[in-house]
């Protein structure tokens, strides 16, 4: 288990530049030494093809399965391996078809690999698109559970906003979408890994979730969900290994692009790592940086509200209009403090290799910037 995170910096255990103060897991996290390990001794093993067995192969794909159907809380043959989570909603998209009349809703200012493909789907069906905007002030699941009504059809919506964190109450929702026999599709991109995602209560239809964010794997690898009443769900393409699949088991739904062994090796390393993670602690590190980033803010009288409904995930939103939030983000990154300029705030995500000089750092170079004349 990972008990403190200056030692699990100091070690090694995170590929991170000491001369960097690297922020901004939401957009891509940052290495772990055992996760670039194994994909460079599975690059390395593919020199040799001819040692390699089907059966290994395959079985590879098994084993990182079983992993991330843990993180998920779910059977191993609900989860089928996709390159990116645009994949995985183009598969619920195809197996949830809407009609003329009917109508789809996601949320604003949402990534577009979740909703793009919705976009299209209502356009192709003579269907509606309804795209929920709430202003800065305004209750994201007020604003969705208002927006429902009986033609609602499919309902789109990540479990926090990759802006800035603040979390949608899926309880709530899933609840009045039932009422209305609505399908219910999640993005648990920014928050699985760190919180658990209770599919028992909430029970979506489908939940993809890229794999190197807050799962810390690598690119190309991400986990679509499907629930067990969508056993015949139909994949996107057919190949080869189609023939190895169950009738009805999500693997049959696998694209065979992530059958590639490093980004398998990576994915492996990165969830057996998790699961040897202590949650409970890992979340309460993460609360703890947050609260004393919040603290830091305070004391040094910075023009921000901060939004903390994530422990992940800090939204720091500027009090003085003046602030232009994309050139600040870009200026941070010069002085080699890589944070994200999200919608009209600063995203801070962070994990277990920052540490408290890292607060210091920041909040130090926001002063320096904020005051420049």
């Amino acid at each position: 288990m990972h008990r403190d995170a200056h030692v699990s910096n100091r070690d090694g255990s995170w590929l991170i530049d000491d001369a960097c103060v690297y922020l901004n897991v939401s957009g891509h996290a940052p290495r772990l030494a055992i996760v670039n390990g194994a994909g460079a001794d599975a690059l390395a093993r593919g020199c040799s093809p001819w040692q390699i067995r089907t059966e290994a192969w395959l079985a590879a794909a098994e084993r990182v399965r079983v992993l991330a159907a843990i993180e998920f809380a779910c059977a191993p043959d609900c989860i089928a391996l996709l390159p990116s989570v645009a994949q995985g909603m183009a598969t619920a998209a195809a197996n949830l078809p809407m009609q003329a009349g009917d109508t789809v809703v996601t949320l604003g200012d949402e990534h577009p690999s979740g909703v793009d493909v919705w976009k299209q789907s209502a356009q192709r069906a003579g269907a509606t698109h309804r795209e929920i905007v709430c202003g800065p002030s305004g209750d994201r699941t007020e604003a969705v559970l208002a927006a429902l009504d009986d033609s609602v059809r499919v309902v789109v919506l990540p479990t926090c906003h990759w802006h800035d964190g603040i979390r949608l109450d899926l309880h709530r929702v899933a609840a009045a979408a039932r009422r209305i026999d609505a399908a219910l599709v999640v993005d648990a991109t920014q928050s699985l890994g760190v919180e658990a995602l209770n599919l028992t209560d909430i029970d979506p239809d489908f939940v993809v979730c890229a794999g190197y964010k807050w799962l810390l794997g690598a690119p190309g690898l991400a986990y679509l969900y499907r629930a067990p009443r969508h056993e015949a769900a139909r994949p996107l393409e057919w190949h080869g290994w189609d023939r190895v699949a169950g009738a009805h088991a999500a693997r049959r739904v696998d694209s065979a692009s992530v059958y590639s062994q490093p980004a398998l090796a990576m994915a492996e390393a990165a969830l057996a790592w998790l699961g040897r993670c202590d949650r409970t602690f890992l979340r309460t590190s993460l609360r703890q940086w947050q609260n004393e980033l919040r603290e830091q803010i305070r004391e040094c009288a910075l023009p921000f509200a901060s939004i903390a409904d994530s422990a992940q995930i800090t939204a720091l939103r500027p009090l003085n209009h003046s602030i232009d939030v994309p050139a600040l983000a870009a200026e941070l990154g010069r002085r080699r403090i890589h944070v994200a300029a999200r919608g009209a705030a600063l995203r801070i995500s962070h994990h277990l290799h920052n540490s408290q000089e890292d607060i210091h750092d920041l909040a130090s170079a926001l002063r320096e910037i904020i005051r420049s004349p």
